[in-house]
């Protein structure tokens, strides 16, 4: 940061401006000039979330970091979130001992809370997987896996 702060006025009556163009400068100064900036929320862990007979199916989430705990391996068909989810990510993380698959354009799952990915993920401890939520198509694509 290049910010140095300004002389200050010994006049009270140029206190409020000299304030204000203060914080214009320091605003200037701390400016991030991307197209967007993206925040990762607090994580949402497994033990919210239900898995059963080892698949998922529209599984419903909020936030867009996702802990997932699996001791056996564990199938994902899909995402359900809200409609402010276009142009959305995710960042699935398998934090247990066991594999947790994603399973491309499953038909468990409805078509608009599919994944679409080149293959089917599978994850295992410690493999993270960055989704991406397609406007046009209405699915989750991949945008990275580890």
């Amino acid at each position: 940061m290049s910010y140095k702060p300004a002389i200050i006025p010994s006049d009270v009556k140029e206190l409020p401006r000299a304030v204000r163009s203060e914080f214009n400068r320091i605003a200037d100064d701390l400016a991030d000039n991307a197209e967007s900036v993206f925040y990762r929320t607090m994580p949402t862990q497994s033990a919210s979330l239900s898995v059963s007979n080892g698949s998922s199916a529209n599984w419903k989430v909020a936030g867009n970091v996702l802990l997932v705990s699996t001791s056996t391996t564990q199938t994902f068909t899909g995402l359900q979130r809200g409609a402010i989810d276009a142009l959305r990510e995710v960042v699935f993380i398998n934090v247990g001992t066991g594999v947790a698959v994603l399973k491309s354009q499953a038909a468990e799952s409805s078509a608009s809370n599919r994944f679409a990915l080149v293959t089917d993920y599978q994850l295992s401890t410690n493999a993270a997987a960055t989704l991406w939520r397609d406007p046009f198509a209405a699915r989750w694509r991949g945008i990275s896996k580890t």
